[in-house]
């Protein structure tokens, strides 16, 4: 005969690892338990927990039952949420789900300090829908009306003359940065590495004029194809 040990699982039961979190659909059932009965000091522990710690959907129904059940006591809990999904927000929080609940919860509940109000105004989370390391791909993109993005001035310079691309945002420019040219290190430098590197350095200096592709609109090509 074998007895369990006090404290081990249950068979069938699996242990989660320390330090790691329940996935959301766990959390998120845990709160719609905690929904029956939300005026228990329990309640408030597990919401407070999913407030301060939880990925923004789950911090966004937390906040909701707060704002459903008229909760008192939840508003430096609600502001420190606000305030935690800002960093890395669109990891965090994407679609700002936790961070409006959260605002709603303090309206809601009558807040009288306006300064999480102010700051709410201040944020701009923007987020993308689609993301590629190809700049052909980027600036086709932005040709088809879908957004946009920062290129190089040169690689985007024949779509502007052509007046098939705008440029924004004047205030935001990249750094500049440097271009090297990596070679095995020696005590002489051959003639055909030399040649190379002073190649590369003129092709940069006439960057501009490598490129004459105009790109146009994939819709503009279609509506061409059509034509009798």
């Amino acid at each position: 005969m074998t007895a369990r040990r006090s404290g081990s699982n249950p068979p069938g039961a699996a242990a989660r690892a320390p330090g790691k979190r329940a996935p959301v659909e766990t959390q998120l059932a845990v709160l719609e338990a905690t929904a029956a009965d939300a005026s228990s000091p329990e309640a408030h522990s597990r919401l407070r927990e999913a407030l301060r710690t939880a990925p923004g959907l789950v911090a966004a129904r937390a906040a909701k039952i707060v704002r459903e059940h008229a909760l008192e006591g939840f508003d430096d809990d609600l502001i420190a949420t606000f305030r935690r999904l800002l960093v890395d927000p669109v990891k965090n929080d994407p679609g700002c789900l936790g961070k409006l609940a959260a605002l709603e919860a303090l309206d809601f509940g009558s807040h009288d300090d306006e300064t999480v109000f102010l700051e709410a105004t201040r944020t701009f989370q923007p987020e993308p829908a689609f993301e590629t390391n190809d700049h052909w791909v980027m600036k086709t993109f932005c040709i088809d009306g879908l957004g946009i993005a920062l290129l190089p001035a040169f690689f985007v310079r024949p779509e502007v003359e052509q007046g098939v691309l705008a440029p924004v945002l004047p205030q935001w420019q990249p750094e500049p940065r440097r271009i090297y040219c990596a070679y095995q290190r020696q005590r002489y430098m051959g003639q055909k590495l030399r040649a190379f590197v002073d190649l590369m350095a003129r092709c940069v200096v006439d960057i501009d004029s490598y490129n004459y592709y105009v790109g146009s609109s994939a819709a503009r090509r279609r509506r061409a194809a059509a034509r009798p």
